[in-house]
């Protein structure tokens, strides 16, 4: 089962998951900011088991931070492990890739998908 305990655990500890300590440094805020930013869905958090938040370090690049809240709002979505697999999950759509593929090698393909999918224009920025 993809979305078991076992897959969080997994998930959680890649390589590519940050505190939020890390992730507010990285950005250029403070940890307080950075938590507010997960409630409010402005970037992705997914609970820590131990306590707090980890977060994927590639949402802060600039083809993808820009994308998260009006993906969240189109996708109806505050929770982070559904935006996180939603955005690591190939779609058919885009001929397999996955949103975050499509976003990292500069198509703007996957929005217009989601705006499809979801019938909420915001593919154009």
């Amino acid at each position: 089962m993809r979305f078991g305990a076992q897959y969080r655990l997994q998930r959680i500890q890649a390589s590519d998951m940050i505190t939020t300590d890390e992730a507010a440094t990285q950005s250029g805020t403070t940890r307080v900011t950075m938590n507010a930013w997960i409630k409010s869905v402005r970037c992705i958090g997914v609970l820590h088991l131990r306590r707090g938040y980890k977060l994927p370090r590639w949402q802060f690049e600039p083809f993808i931070f820009p994308v998260l809240a009006p993906m969240a709002a189109a996708l109806g979505s505050i929770d982070g492990w559904q935006l996180l697999a939603f955005l690591e999950s190939p779609l058919p759509a885009l001929d397999g890739q996955s949103p975050r593929t499509a976003l990292e090698q500069g198509t703007r393909q996957f929005l217009t998908c989601v705006t499809v999918l979801f019938g909420n224009d915001w593919s154009h920025p």
